[in-house]
Formats: C-alpha cells, sequence, structure tokens
C-alpha cells in the first residue's frame, strides 16, 4: 500500500517537529494516521497489539489518535508510530532481499521452538551449540521476521555496563549514570511492550552481565534467549553455582547437532559435502561456495573430486 513507502525517509525528532509550523504539524499526524490504519489492515494487527508494542501498557491510545481525541503528545506518538512500522517494514524487506535462505534442518526447528516456547511462557531460553552450527543465522532471521524481537550481538569487550547502554539505546531510554537504575529502568520498559530479547554470543558477556539480564527478566517477565558456543553453558553452570539463581530459569534448551549426513545433501544438493563439513553449516555453506567457483572453470559440481579439491581450499 503507497502509505507504507516511506521505509528510506529521515527521522525527525519530537524537537524538530514541534518546530515546524502548525499545518506542517498537522500533515505529519494526519500522513501517520493514513500509514497506521494501513499497517493495522495490511498485518491484520490489533490497536492494543501496536500499542503494546510501541511502549503503551494498555495499548489503547491508537484508537482516540486515529479519531482525533488523543489527549497526549500527539507528534510524539505519530513520531513513535512512524519509526515502529518503518522497522518493521524495513525488516521485512531485509528479510526478502538479502537474507540467506535456511535450511529446515532439526536443528533450526526445535531452536525455533525454544524461542517461541520462551516467548509463551514468558521465560528464558537457551540455544548453545560449536561455532558454525547455524546459531546465529537462526537469531537474525528470527529477528528479521518478528519487529518486537530485539537482537543484541555481544562482543568480548561486553561489560554489564555495555550491555544495560545498548539496551537502553534501543530502547530509547534515557541511560542513568547508576547501573541499579538503568537495570530498573530498563526492566520498567520492557514491562510494557510485547517483546522478546536476544542474546548472540552470550559466552561473552561477564557474571554481572548475565546477572544483570537475570533481574531485567524478573522485573519484567520479558521472553529472553541467550545463545552461544558451550563456553556460555558452562558459564551457566558456573565453578561454584555462582549462576545458579540465572540457570534455573531457563525453561528450554537447545544444544545444535549440525546438519545430518541426509539434511548436508538435501539442502546443498551434493551427497560429498557432508564428509568433509561433518554437517557444519558455515563450513557446508562454504564449501558449496568453493563447488561452485571450480565449476565456472570446467569441474563437475557433483563429483567427489571437485569437492576434495575445493576441501583443500578451507580450514576444516
Amino acid at each position: 500500500m503507497k502509505n507504507l513507502d516511506f521505509c528510506q525517509e529521515e527521522d525527525l525528532s519530537v524537537e524538530i517537529l514541534e518546530k515546524m509550523p502548525k499545518d506542517k504539524q498537522e500533515a505529519y499526524i494526519n500522513e501517520t494516521k493514513g500509514i497506521v490504519r494501513d499497517f493495522l489492515k495490511s498485518e491484520g494487527i490489533t490497536q492494543a497489539g501496536l500499542g503494546r508494542a510501541i511502549g503503551k501498557s494498555n495499548g489503547s491510545v491508537i484508537g482516540p489518535f486515529l479519531r482525533g481525541e488523543y489527549k497526549g503528545r500527539n507528534l510524539e506518538l505519530a513520531r513513535d508510530l512512524k519509526l515502529y512500522i518503518q522497522d518493521f517494514m524495513n525488516k521485512r524487506l531485509k528479510k526478502i532481499e538479502n537474507i540467506e535462505s535456511i535450511f529446515e534442518s532439526k536443528d533450526k526447528k526445535i531452536a525455533q521452538l525454544v524461542i517461541e516456547v520462551a516467548v509463551e511462557d514468558r521465560e528464558m531460553g537457551l540455544i548453545y551449540g560449536a561455532p558454525g552450527t547455524g546459531k546465529s543465522i537462526i537469531a537474525k532471521e528470527y529477528a528479521k521476521s518478528h519487529p518486537n524481537a530485539i537482537l543484541i550481538e555481544a562482543t568480548l569487550h561486553t561489560t554489564a555496563k555495555t550491555l544495560l547502554g545498548i539496551l537502553c539505546e534501543k530502547l530509547r531510554i534515557e541511560k542513568s549514570k547508576s547501573l541499579d537504575e538503568c537495570v530498573r529502568a530498563i526492566a520498567k520498559e520492557f514491562a510494557k511492550r510485547d517483546a522478546v530479547l536476544l542474546i548472540d554470543e552470550g559466552e561473552h558477556l561477564p557474571l554481572r552481565a548475565l546477572e544483570d539480564l537475570r533481574r531485567i527478566h524478573d522485573f519484567s517477565q520479558i521472553p529472553i534467549v541467550l545463545i552461544g558456543t558451550h563456553i556460555l553453558m558452562r558459564n551457566l553452570l558456573g565453578k561454584n553455582g555462582e549462576l545458579a539463581q540465572l540457570s534455573s530459569r531457563i525453561g528450554s534448551k537447545w544444544e545444535m547437532e549440525g546438519l545430518s549426513d541426509e539434511e548436508c545433501s538435501l539442502a546443498f544438493s551434493n551427497k560429498h559435502i557432508f564428509g568433509f563439513s561433518r554437517g557444519n553449516f558455515r563450513k557446508s555453506i562454504k564449501l558449496k561456495r568453493r563447488i561452485e567457483k571450480l565449476a565456472s572453470y570446467g569441474c563437475d559440481m557433483r563429483d567427489k573430486e571437485t569437492v576434495l579439491e575445493a576441501a583443500k581450499m578451507m580450514f576444516l
């Protein structure tokens, strides 16, 4: 619908909007109303659901806003609605254009189930496994197809303070100098929202950051899914039970197994890849690309010797 064709539009701050002439402000609000109506109709989302998605706890602001009866800050609400819908449409566009399709393997299906159970039961989940088994691809695909999902990718330098700062930025709330106040403010904001938090590369998070996530979950009941390697699993168990309170909140978990021989053959249309990649999803993708490159020089993609030559180009 034409009202939704605005994905690349400039993000105007509330301050800039409030300085605009009254007729421009009115036009902005009316344009947003049209966008919201089209969005609700095309996506089958309720007014209450959209309200909660932007952080309005009872979700009852959308109706009055559309009728011109909203008594709050109409410009600010219009901007929040426009930004949310813009993000929703951008994620859908990126999924259609950019995401590399992932084979519907046993790993993918059960990992998605872990996320779905966490969302339904408002609990914590855990997905872990060896590098290259497809954990990050699954997390990114879920986030791109669920606009209410917040995905954070941790690094070696992600401290508790860094993590809380990222969350404040994602939620568009002011970051407090007090980490305790940050935890409480984040939890308060999450309690208003229909959201799910995905933390990838979770093995990099220090104990304090993991404990902050536990308290945010306790205060808000936001579903949180931790994703990482076997190191994350060991960290959650702890040497001396330091994170027993956190691990006890994990309702579902799944250890990624990698592709089976049959899955690998079906996913990559080559019966020889599994013998070299041993079902590692990332290595299988890279190996397939090397095979295709060799095929462009006249080699037979289905021949084991071609796969062998491609495998020699990689660390397997």
